[in-house]
């Protein structure tokens, strides 16, 4: 089994491409349609969303685990703990949510920590990281389509998400670096498909993206590569599928830390990071065949019945998962703000 995409700080620059090798049945052409003789249309496709989550504070730590699917649907995780330890209270939480199905992937991780108190030296931590993948194959078919020839399909990927990643500290007296906080926020999108890219001479049709933010006590950076294309066109054979593999990523962290034992802190760390509605597949735009002529009537089925000549967004998030991991979200943010107005 392939490993999945993953972000981590502080690098950035990870392999997106997932090769794909397929062999397929020879067409034949049977009454103007695509017949394979016994064998599907299309492959099965292959769908899998994991979620995972994890919170400590004082010594303790909560990880549930992570939570898996091997189909259609979704999985959630979340993890939280609070305590005291000598001078310090605090705690963390973390929360992620995936959905994958036929043409979409949902992903959403959200948490925060929060450190107050002094005299002692300890941190709190939260981490949660949600990842999808989208193995399918469709056939195009059309009124006019003639088995075994040259034509181009051009389609769309959306795949628009939102980092955000902050927090704040206070310490009296200002003694300098003997508090902390950071939060981390990434999201990653790959997509690889197993024909030509006509566009790019040599190379398969493949997109990729990634976008980082981090923030500390003193600063932080951020990162928005490379650019995600959204519109390909491929070159294939009229009869035979099309294959891709598509995998996201969303991950965050949050920490808050003391250090020094001669200064009383209070600070919060938070992050929230989203590819909720926004990751899809946008549908074909057109085909041509090998004179350059516009197919009408396209359809582009995969094996269970999809088809991806059409546009694929998701639904609206999932309502008491989403909406928790929003109101969430707006209440760390709002901590942030009213410490940074003291």
């Amino acid at each position: 089994m392939k490993q999945a995409l993953s972000v981590s700080v502080p690098r950035s620059d990870h392999p997106w491409i997932h090769r794909v090798i397929r062999r397929f049945a020879r067409p034949v052409l049977v009454a103007g349609t695509v017949l394979f003789g016994g064998v599907a249309l299309a492959q099965d496709a292959s769908l899998e969303v994991t979620a995972t989550s994890s919170a400590s504070a004082f010594g303790r730590t909560v990880a549930p685990g992570t939570e898996s699917l091997a189909r259609a649907g979704g999985v959630s995780s979340h993890a939280s703990t609070d305590g005291q330890l000598g001078g310090l209270t605090g705690g963390a939480w973390a929360s992620a949510w995936g959905v994958v199905d036929y043409g979409h992937m949902q992903l959403q991780t959200v948490g925060g920590a929060h450190l107050s108190g002094a005299g002692t030296i300890d941190q709190v931590v939260s981490s949660a990281e949600a990842h999808a993948r989208l193995t399918d194959s469709f056939l195009i078919t059309c009124p006019t389509c003639v088995a075994g020839t040259e034509a181009t399909v051009t389609f769309r990927l959306v795949a628009e998400g939102g980092v955000f990643a902050d927090g704040n500290l206070v310490q009296n007296p200002d003694l300098g670096s003997g508090t902390q906080f950071t939060a981390f926020s990434a999201i990653s999108s790959g997509f690889y498909m197993s024909a030509p890219d006509v566009n790019n001479p040599g190379s398969a049709v493949q997109d990729a993206m990634f976008r980082s933010l981090l923030r500390m006590q003193y600063g932080g950076d951020s990162h928005d590569r490379p650019i995600w294309d959204g519109e390909h066109t491929a070159s294939f054979i009229i009869g035979q599928p099309l294959s891709f593999t598509w995998d996201a990523v969303v991950q965050g962290s949050a920490t808050v830390g003391n250090f020094n034992l001669d200064a009383a802190m209070d600070g919060v760390s938070a992050f929230n990071t989203s590819f909720g509605s926004s990751l899809y597949w946008g549908g074909i735009t057109e085909v041509r065949d090998v004179n350059g002529q516009l197919l009408s009537g396209i359809t582009a089925f995969n094996a269970v019945g999809v088809d991806y000549a059409n546009a694929l967004a998701p639904a609206v998030p999932e309502p008491t998962t989403g909406l928790l991991m929003t109101v969430g979200a707006l209440m760390l943010l709002a901590a942030i703000r009213r410490q940074r107005r003291r």
